[in-house]
């Protein structure tokens, strides 16, 4: 029971839609560059191309990343609680309410709560992006700060999502009983 719980459908289906509509995104960014190649003057089609591909990478990430952050805190929370039952075998005065993972499970250990979050994380970044499109397409920021309104939530996003990876294939104190780095290393 510690970290066998079943997925919730709504990751699931979130990250496959995510990456479809990051496929048909792309595609239309692609359609519209040729277009604007042609008559050099760009379209809305493409401005809307570009912010549903950034919008579908974003989620796509998001979803990984609430997903990755469950198999990782499920890991940590079955280890300090296996560890502390047998510390409570050992010696009577150790408690598991010490540990962080064990205290916050309730917490940080739901996937509603996570998937909460990362909803929240997720509409802030799209907030900051469309404003950096915003403001690059209509002339008030230079090129250089627009990119840095798209790209660097972006790139915190994967930072977050690779350190996250990391931690989770870098810990390896238990014997993997309940396939938790397999199903960590097919997902990544």
């Amino acid at each position: 029971e510690f970290a066998l719980r079943k997925r919730g459908l709504v990751g699931h289906f979130g990250l496959n839609f995510a990456l479809m509509s990051q496929i048909i995104f792309t595609t239309l960014v692609m359609a519209s560059n040729v277009s604007i190649h042609q008559s050099s003057v760009s379209t809305p089609l493409h401005l809307l191309s570009i912010v549903g591909a950034a919008s579908s990478a974003l989620a796509w990430i998001c979803f990984s990343l609430s997903k990755s952050w469950l198999i990782y805190y499920r890991e940590r929370w079955s280890y300090h609680t296996l560890q502390s039952e047998w510390y409570k075998i050992i010696r009577d005065d150790t408690t598991a309410a010490d540990n962080w993972y064990i205290r916050n499970n309730h917490k940080y250990g739901s996937s509603v709560y996570v998937t909460r979050f990362f909803t929240i994380y997720y509409c802030v970044c799209l907030a900051i992006n469309a404003f950096g499109g915003a403001a690059g397409a209509f002339g008030w920021v230079h090129a250089a700060i627009e990119t840095m309104f798209i790209a660097g939530p972006m790139l915190l996003s994967v930072t977050l999502y690779l350190c996250v990876i990391c931690k989770t294939t870098r810990f390896k104190l238990i014997d993997d009983p309940f396939l938790i780095h397999w199903e960590a290393k097919l997902h990544s």
